[in-house]
């Protein structure tokens, strides 16, 4: 498991670019994206270390990169991780973030292969265009 936080943006940005290069390769990756937006500065501090213990917990010896962003997000992108896994990790941080700060946060699951091109310009902020494909 790699966690990230040092120029976590740019990390991200780089991930997201290659989802549209070769999108075949993302087969079986998931994104779970945590949005902090709204948080102040001390709580999303705080619910960064929240997250990765949990997470650390829930991913223990799975192939995942954990990005925490600066700008208000926590994106979880791992393989071959039941989507079931992914979506109950949420919501237990989710619940976990609203129990410590009484803050209530959102998350969102995107299949690579499937959600990739929305992920990406997500990431990106770019406007929709189609993926090259083959």
């Amino acid at each position: 498991m790699e966690i990230v936080s040092v120029n976590a943006e740019a990390k991200l940005t780089n991930l997201a670019s290659s989802i549209g290069r070769s999108p075949q390769s993302w087969r079986g990756w998931f994104c779970l994206r945590i949005s902090l937006d709204g948080l102040d500065e001390n709580v999303q501090s705080e619910s960064f270390f929240w997250t990765k213990s949990l997470v650390e917990s829930y991913l223990k010896g799975m192939q995942s990169h954990i990005y925490f962003c600066e700008n208000s997000a926590i994106h979880i992108i791992s393989n071959s991780v039941p989507f079931s896994v992914l979506e109950n990790a949420g919501l237990q941080i989710c619940e976990l973030i609203l129990a410590e700060s009484g803050a209530s946060i959102s998350y969102k699951i995107y299949d690579l292969l499937e959600d990739g091109e929305a992920y990406a310009q997500e990431v990106l902020g770019q406007k929709k265009r189609p993926f090259r494909s083959g």
